[in-house]
């Protein structure tokens, strides 16, 4: 029987450090939770609290509003939607803002029941138009831009030259389910997630195969075994790559290592085992 292979770099979310934010943060959703339900808040489910791509914490709340039907007067919208707000992944802060009926959850609640904000007046409601309903709303668009869209970083065109050198393997996409998607959130911890497959679950049966694939994700922890990592994304021509500078605690030895933004599943741990083995060599060279 073949040995599973181990990944050779700290996650995060084995860490101390990953602990005592999961324990804080799950202790803040509490408190939000029970005021949102001491204002007659009503869900199917508010639960789930995870670590997003950038690694802020963020909750699923399943809505039990029901979405648009028919002629909601703005009042009656409005009321719905502060009890209600709308299904989707939440940051604790936006959370905390529906507590006072505001921010995108109670908006996009109201999205749902079919108004938006008056474009010439934002401080009015109107009815969204028969193309409007159909579509999701721009503030949707945005939150979704702002937490998934990678910011890149920059470097001279020599220095360009000299990282393409080092990308340890090409991007490769294989498949859904079978390929990873790796990039740099804006806490500065490179991201890596498995590019889920939706049709891996269509049955009951074969739920827990898309529920595996979704949950095959995580950080790598800035801090590893006697170095730290410093990683951004960069565009090196029309290649989308992750770069990565792995620097010893005595900042005596780096190592530079260029990976790609997308990599069949079995070979992550190849680019894993070439970066602890280069920053290895060079801690041995040093001495």
């Amino acid at each position: 029987m073949q040995e599973e292979r181990k990944f050779p770099l700290m996650v995060w979310e084995a860490t101390n450090e990953y602990r005592e934010e999961y324990e804080k943060a799950q202790e803040r959703f509490e408190n939000i939770r029970e005021r949102l339900y001491k204002k007659n808040f009503e869900c199917t489910a508010l639960f789930s609290l995870q670590f997003d791509i950038n690694g802020y914490p963020e909750v699923w709340l399943n809505s039990s509003s029901g979405g648009y039907r028919g002629k909601w007067t703005v009042e009656e919208a409005i009321s719905h939607a502060v009890r209600h707000g709308d299904t989707g992944w939440w940051s604790l802060d936006e959370l905390e803002q529906f507590v006072h009926g505001k921010g995108p959850i109670f908006e996009e609640g109201m999205w749902e029941l079919g108004f938006r904000r008056h474009k010439l007046n934002p401080e009015k409601w109107a009815r969204l138009e028969s193309k409007e309903k159909g579509e999701g709303s721009l503030l949707r668009q945005k939150r979704w831009h702002e937490k998934n869209d990678r910011i890149y970083g920059t470097v001279s065109d020599d220095k360009a030259k000299e990282l393409i050198d080092l990308l340890t393997l090409p991007n490769e996409f294989v498949g859904l389910g079978k390929t990873y998607s790796i990039q740099v959130g804006k806490r500065g911890m490179v991201y890596i997630e498995l590019e889920a497959n939706p049709f891996a679950g269509t049955t009951t049966e074969t739920l827990y195969i898309l529920g595996n694939q979704l949950s095959n994700k995580g950080h790598i922890a800035t801090w590893q075994d006697g170095y730290h990592l410093n990683a951004a994304n960069l565009k090196l021509g029309k290649k989308d790559v992750v770069y990565i500078e792995a620097m010893t605690s005595d900042k005596k030895s780096n190592v530079e290592r260029v990976w790609p933004s997308q990599i069949a599943a079995e070979k992550i741990y190849d680019l894993a085992d070439d970066l602890v083995s280069k920053v290895k060599r060079a801690v041995v060279h040093e001495k």
